[in-house]
C-alpha cells in the first residue's frame, strides 16, 4: 500500500476587522457519477493541489517515507494544520481522522527559500522535485499577495 498527499492551497486575506481569513483556491468539479447517485458524500470533488505520488517530496516537504536513501534534509518536521485553516480543509482533516497523518503546512515563501538551498548545495534535480509545487502556488502572486500568503496545507495517508 502506497502514502498519498492531501494538498490544499490557501490565499490570505486580510478583512476591513484586521481579522486573517485564509481562502481555498483549489478548483472544484462535477462528480462523473451524481446523475447516477454514486457520488459518495457531494455533488462537486476537490481538485487537490501536487497529488502525484512522489516520495522524494513527500520526505522533502515533511520527512515522510524516508527509506534512507534521501541526501537532504527535510523542510521541517510535520507543524500540524494551521489554527486558521480555511473551513473546507478542516472538514477534510476531521473527515480522515485517524487515517492521515504528518499534517503540515508550507509558505510559498518557505518554499522557495527551501528549493533555492537546495539548488545551491545539491544541484537542479533534487530541488525539481518541488518545482511544480512551486508553480502551483505562484499563481496567485500579484501586487495584493505576497509570497507569505500563500500556502500549502497537506497531510498523507497510507
Amino acid at each position: 500500500m502506497g502514502c498519498d498527499i492531501h494538498g490544499y492551497i490557501e490565499t490570505r486575506r486580510y478583512s476591513l476587522k484586521s481579522e486573517t481569513k485564509w481562502r481555498l483556491r483549489n478548483k472544484f468539479t462535477l462528480c462523473p457519477y451524481w446523475e447516477l447517485g454514486d457520488c459518495i458524500e457531494t455533488k462537486f470533488d476537490c481538485i487537490k493541489s501536487f497529488s502525484d505520488r512522489n516520495y522524494l517530496a513527500f520526505y522533502m516537504l515533511a520527512g515522510v517515507r524516508d527509506n534512507g536513501s534521501f541526501k537532504v534534509e527535510p523542510f521541517s518536521e510535520p507543524r500540524g494544520i494551521p489554527l486558521n485553516v480555511n473551513s473546507y480543509i478542516s472538514s477534510e482533516v476531521s473527515e480522515w481522522g485517524y487515517d492521515a497523518h504528518s499534517h503540515s503546512y508550507i509558505t510559498l515563501m518557505e518554499l522557495r527559500e527551501y528549493r533555492s538551498n537546495y539548488q545551491k548545495v545539491i544541484n537542479e534535480s533534487i530541488s525539481l522535485n518541488l518545482k511544480e509545487l512551486e508553480d502551483e502556488m505562484s499563481v496567485y502572486l500579484n501586487g495584493e499577495l505576497k509570497e507569505d500568503n500563500i500556502r500549502f496545507v497537506f497531510w498523507f495517508d497510507n
